[in-house]
């Protein structure tokens, strides 16, 4: 099967699924006495993504701005992205990727291969409106190694660390055949 064979616009009929969907190890937090009881995770940023993945579940089918992508494999949902339309399909802001847990060991195949359809998608989306460039960001949390991993290989920079641990990262790509001269809308919005 190819990484993305059952790569898909998520459905009303995927709602079971992703209010079940684990990528977070453990897939629940658990008591911890040295917080005095409070719910705590080893790594809070997997449980925030599957947490915001399982709220998917009452929204899709998505309308714009938002959209939301599956991967579907053998066994069920393999892999969740969702991203917002900030101004429109030229700018965008990725909020979740989500791997199901059974391809965490694939050497981030999967969510390469995610991230890759998805960023297509964006650029088809926004060269369809004209735009002569795409502005991509997201999220990523400072202790998030394989996030951070990913977006550099997607080719997304770095380009702010916030007090919160959350770093901002992005991706400016000029689209192929489009003429745009530097002074556009998109760069109006962002300064």
């Amino acid at each position: 099967m190819s990484p993305l064979a059952d790569w898909r616009v998520a459905q009303h009929s995927d709602r079971g699924a992703l209010g079940v969907f684990e990528c977070a190890i453990p897939p629940k937090p658990i008591k911890n006495a040295a917080t005095g009881y409070k719910l705590d995770h080893p790594r809070m940023w997997e449980y925030e993504v599957q947490s915001w993945i399982r709220g998917l579940s009452s929204k899709v089918p998505c309308r714009p701005p938002m959209r939301v992508y599956v991967l579907e494999d053998e066994v069920g949902l393999a892999a969740v992205i969702c991203w917002t339309e900030l101004e429109g399909p030229a700018w965008v802001h990725v909020d979740v990727i989500g791997v199901a847990l059974r391809h965490r060991r694939s050497g981030g195949d999967v969510a390469r291969a995610v991230m890759r359809a998805a960023f297509q998608e964006m650029e088809s989306a926004a060269l369809d409106i004209g735009a002569g460039e795409l502005y991509i960001e997201g999220e990523i949390w400072h202790e998030n190694d394989a996030s951070q991993a990913l977006a550099s290989d997607g080719k997304l920079q770095m380009v702010v660390k916030h007090e919160t641990g959350a770093q901002t990262w992005s991706l400016r790509v000029a689209l192929e055949g489009a003429e745009f001269d530097g002074e556009g809308e998109l760069d109006a919005a962002r300064n």
